[in-house]
């Protein structure tokens, strides 16, 4: 075929050389660069993972293996793809816009062996024409070989400068691809410290080996210091598997702490690329000391005459200024140490002392214990620090209270006078009377008198008549501790020095009460009382003005009963007059007779206390007797409630004739006794009938109750009545007083008319 078409023959053989350069390049680009990645993949991979020997070997087989893949296996695939003469010819004909196939015929003859005889010259003679005219470009796309020529090249050229900036470790690397078990150079490196106190735990450090031992129940702190490159987190890895992770937030330092540890433990620190497992921490528990026991003598104070007293536990309450001996049982032997009490910060040693055997136990006598005393003042906390023959400190040694009570100061409580401004009459009585309690002992009571509105509190005192309380006269719910009684009926006239008064003069009285502590003992003062000397008459019209009071608060509760027993009628006729039961409400009628009962009690209260006022002013000249046996049954109140008994019991001694013929009182009187019927009496049996606690028919327990609301509402009757009375001669006392003060005007001024001539 080259003699009868060399043009041809050469064109095509020029366009299979062209498809073997191209094939070669793309092939050698592509091996190139991708061996180049896979280096330095595989390079970076073994130095961060420091990569193990199979690992780096199956590495170095596909570095290997790359290249010759792609340059034999692709390349050869390639070539072999390249087409034949005839198909080279093919290949140029598609390139070409004329579309004669002629290259495609002409080679076609030209292999033929009968192309002679046939003499088709003319063909070939215009295929030599043709092939002078062709050319490869339009056939072919170098730029995919070129580029992947210039990739592979570039990737190749890149391994220098790599090379070149980091010989040291590519070196290594080479010597590790080629089976060398050289380790990488460390860039992280870390290291462990057990700070802490030495009496807390023992650290022993022998290389890269560290010996903790620390007391059970310990917090172990652990402190990683990190050099070189520093790493984002370390991890604590413990034999028993388990992990920890620091971190440090940018510092060198890495911090950690082991709370209350309770066994034995072995550990190191990783991070970054230090996996060396070095330093080893071993870290042994052990038993500190301990309380076993804790044991108080308590000695209180002489005055309180409390007994000395053990107390086993790990709190104690003693009264204030107790001596405290603390007996201390430690859980082994041989032990020292010391108390810190709290908050004063006090440090007191231990001293050896026999521990106590508490009464039903079975300790053994011989055991040794340590103990400290201490004096009560305040409440306390105080800690055991102890110290075992190791030099072992109990790591978290407990709060123990000690809390001090103290004496509380004496309750004083002022029973009469019963108000703060008192008001008095020249030739009357002012009653003192007082309660006091204490803890546990009491000095008698007293009281102070000044003349005028100043503070008696700096005045000389007197005492008061003391009688002790026995615990049969207290209540339950009152406090425990000494008790008693302080009375005086103090004339009116001994409140001044000068053994007289005078109208509008002003004194202020106080009392106090002492209690037994020492060294010092503890007062209490009760309010101050002013106490004003008035006239008999202004007297008598304060009297007339709170008996007006008293007689609108009866008139309220006449209309409250009122109402009250209209309900009860309207109930009346709603359940008919046959007596047949029915469904009634009686809760709203026995709300306004409970109403009814309170209002009663508070006017017996206050009529109570007009009458009382009178009879010891002793304007009363023939009540004298009343005021005496009035004065001994109100003497004997331990509070000052109202207790209606003592004046239902003055009234029927009144009323039996015992205690003479008083005027005035002896009215107020009556006023109190009416009074107390209707609050102790009446209104309180028309409460139970509207209970109806007998279980009557409505009907029936509603007749009752309204027959015991018109006993009430007699009484009530009987009592304005009996208060209008009082209003009439109050108003024949004014004008008969006028009258005579008129009479004593014209007396005085005829006399001076007499002398003046």
């Amino acid at each position: 075929m080259s003699q009868r078409l060399p043009q041809t023959h050469a064109l095509l053989e020029r366009f299979r050389r062209r498809l073997l350069r191209l094939s070669l390049q793309q092939e050698v680009g592509m091996a190139a660069f991708f061996t180049s990645a896979w280096l330095c993949l595989i390079y970076g991979l073994d130095a961060i993972l420091h990569l193990p020997g199979p690992v780096r070997i199956l590495h170095a087989v596909v570095l290997t293996a790359l290249p010759v893949w792609f340059v034999v296996h692709r390349l050869r695939r390639h070539w072999a793809q390249i087409p034949d003469t005839a198909g080279l010819a093919v290949l140029l004909e598609r390139g070409s816009t004329d579309g004669q196939d002629l290259l495609v015929s002409a080679v076609q003859l030209a292999q033929d062996p009968a192309f002679q005889e046939r003499g088709e010259f003319e063909i070939l003679q215009r295929c030599e024409e043709r092939a002078k005219t062709l050319t490869l470009d339009p056939v072919l796309e170098p730029q995919p070989a070129r580029r992947w020529m210039w990739a592979g090249g570039v990737a190749a050229l890149l391994l220098v400068p790599l090379y070149l900036t980091t010989q040291s470790t590519a070196d290594i690397f080479v010597a590790r691809m080629l089976g060398a078990d050289i380790p990488w150079p460390q860039k992280t490196f870390l290291d462990i410290d057990i700070p802490g106190r030495a009496d807390r735990m023992f650290v022993e450090r022998e290389g890269d080996r560290i010996r903790v031992r620390v007391a059970r129940g310990s917090d172990v702190p652990i402190l990683v210091r990190a050099t070189g490159d520093i790493p984002s987190q370390v991890f604590l890895v413990f034999d028993h598997g388990h992990r920890s992770v620091l971190e440090s937030g940018g510092s060198e330092l890495f911090r950690s702490q082991l709370r209350s540890v309770q066994q034995d433990m072995v550990f190191h620190a990783t991070g970054g690329d230090d996996s060396d497992r070095r330093p080893e921490v071993t870290l042994e528990v052990l038993d500190p000391p301990d309380v076993g026991g804790l044991a108080f003598h308590v000695v209180p104070p002489a005055y309180s005459g409390l007994p000395e007293r053990w107390s086993f536990g790990t709190d104690v309450e003693v009264l204030a200024q107790s001596q405290v001996q603390v007996h201390v049982l430690p859980d082994m032997d041989g032990v020292t140490g010391k108390a810190m009490v709290l908050p004063s910060g006090d440090e007191l040693e231990l001293q050896p002392a026999a521990f106590p055997i508490e009464a039903g136990s079975d300790q053994k006598p011989e055991r040794e214990g340590l103990t400290f005393a201490w004096r009560a003042e305040d409440s306390v906390r105080f800690r055991l620090e102890l110290l075992s023959p190791s030099g072992l400190l109990n790591p978290d040694p407990g709060l123990y209270a000690m809390q001090t009570v103290e004496d509380a100061r004496p309750v004083l409580s002022v029973l009469a006078p019963g108000r703060v401004d008192m008001e008095v009459v020249s030739g009357g009585f002012l009653p003192l009377r007082v309660r006091a309690q204490d803890d546990f002992g009491l000095e008698p009571a007293r009281y102070a008198l000044i003349e005028g509105t100043g503070d008696p509190a700096d005045a000389p005192t007197l005492e008061l008549e003391w009688t002790a309380l026995a615990a049969r006269d207290l209540d339950a719910s009152d406090p425990k501790g000494p008790a008693g009684l302080g009375r005086r009926l103090l004339a009116v006239d001994e409140l001044s020095p000068t053994g007289s008064v005078t109208e509008g003069m002003v004194f202020t009285l106080q009392f106090s009460v002492e209690d037994n502590r020492e060294p010092a003992p503890q007062v209490s003062r009760s309010g101050q009382i002013r106490v004003r000397v008035l006239s008999g008459d202004d007297y008598l019209r304060k009297l007339e003005t709170r008996l007006a009071q008293a007689g609108e608060k009866a008139g309220r509760m006449a209309q409250l009963l009122e109402q009250t027993m209209t309900q009860m009628r309207h109930m009346q006729t709603a359940l008919g007059g046959d007596g047949a039961d029915g469904d009634v409400d009686l809760r709203e009628p026995l709300f306004d007779v409970e109403r009814l009962s309170g209002n009663g009690r508070d006017l017996a209260r206050d009529l109570a206390g007009l009458c009382e006022s009178l009879l010891y002013s002793r304007l009363d000249g023939r009540a004298e007797p009343l005021m005496r046996a009035m004065d001994a049954s109100l003497s004997a109140q331990l509070d000052r409630s109202f207790d209606p008994a003592p004046w239902q019991r003055l009234a029927l001694d009144y009323e039996q004739g015992t205690l003479g013929q008083a005027g005035l009182g002896a009215d107020l009187l009556q006023l109190v006794e009416l009074s107390l019927q209707v609050s102790e009496q009446h209104t309180n049996r028309l409460a139970d009938a509207l209970k109806n606690g007998a279980g009557l028919p409505a009907a029936e327990a509603l007749t009752l109750a309204y027959g015991e609301a018109q006993g009430a509402q007699e009484a009530i009757e009987r009592l304005l009545t009996r208060l209008g009375e009082w209003d009439n001669f109050q108003s024949v006392l004014t004008l008969t007083r006028d009258i005579i003060k008129r009479q004593r005007n014209v007396r005085e001024r005829t006399k001076k008319f007499a002398e003046e001539k």
